[in-house]
């Protein structure tokens, strides 16, 4: 009787001190899976409370850690996006800005408009730094394709064709911003050359179901035959911004009849109808 009374007495005290052990063990728990925002509750102001409000500190001073640091790696990573979106061809803007002094010569003022409103155009889109306006539709991409391609048929001198085919459903697809005038830059700087045949350039996109397939090539000696080369910095800096903006993929190829193919995939999560009939350079 008298150890029955004695645990009966026991019981409220064990309770009082297992019940804040347990609660304390749960909120470990949850930190555990991750969650920072849990607080343990103290009830006390033994050595069991004064336990819980150090695990409350401790949470949230880590909480305030990785808070920060998160903060950080975004604005590293902003700062990163917007240095290599900035980037422009300075060899492209000379030749540019030549055409439209030996136009002006001429007196061309019809083209001179026309190259400087293309490469106003240009112009705008590359040289964006707002982070808001890191992406945009897939049909404001291929304008700036138009633009230069404009641009490269008063100032160059060659034989060279571009064929550009977007079904009306993929114009409104959000890509990261200058991921195409480059890949066809680097077709006309390389295949674009005396003696050689006439150049085919091509961009035709497709919906996958899973994403937009954007398909680039050329019917020139190939600037690029290994999507595992690093000798190409245009090439690195849009595949380093497809991959951290959308996880998005970029390889190239060779073509089987001479040139090089290069296929862009830009994931998203509402998959959109379109044509998949394309253009094909001979």
């Amino acid at each position: 009787l008298l150890f029955a009374l004695t645990v009966l007495a026991t019981l409220p005290i064990l309770n009082s001190v297992l019940r804040p052990l347990r609660s304390l063990k749960e909120d470990m728990t949850k930190v555990a899976d991750g969650d920072l925002d849990v607080r343990t509750e103290v009830c006390s102001l033994d050595e069991i409370g004064q336990l819980g409000e150090y695990f409350n500190d401790m949470i949230g001073q880590i909480q305030t850690h990785t808070e920060d640091r998160i903060r950080m790696e975004a604005a590293e990573a902003n700062l990163r996006q917007n240095l290599l979106q900035s980037q422009v061809n300075y060899h492209f803007l000379y030749n540019a800005m030549s055409t439209i002094n030996a136009l002006a010569r001429r007196q061309d003022y019809e083209r001179i408009i026309a190259v400087n409103t293309a490469l106003a155009d240009i112009l705008q889109s590359n040289m964006v730094l707002h982070n808001d306006d890191m992406t945009c539709r897939l049909s404001e991409e291929l304008n700036v394709v138009r633009d230069y391609w404009t641009i490269q048929q008063i100032s160059l001198r060659g034989d060279a064709e571009l064929m550009i085919d977007c079904p009306d459903a993929l114009g409104d697809c959000v890509v990261p911003r200058s991921i195409l005038q480059p890949l066809v830059e680097n077709a006309v700087k390389h295949g674009l050359l005396p003696g050689r045949p006439p150049l085919y350039v091509s961009v035709a996109t497709e919906d996958t179901g899973e994403g937009t397939r954007i398909t680039v090539e050329d019917t020139g000696p190939g600037f690029l035959m290994s999507e595992n080369s690093d000798g190409n910095t245009t090439i690195d800096n849009i595949r380093e911004r497809l991959k951290s903006q959308c996880g998005g993929t970029l390889t190239i190829v060779p073509r089987e009849a001479g040139g090089t193919k290069v296929t862009i995939f830009v994931p998203r999560s509402v998959p959109q109808s379109g044509s998949n009939d394309q253009r094909r350079i001979p």
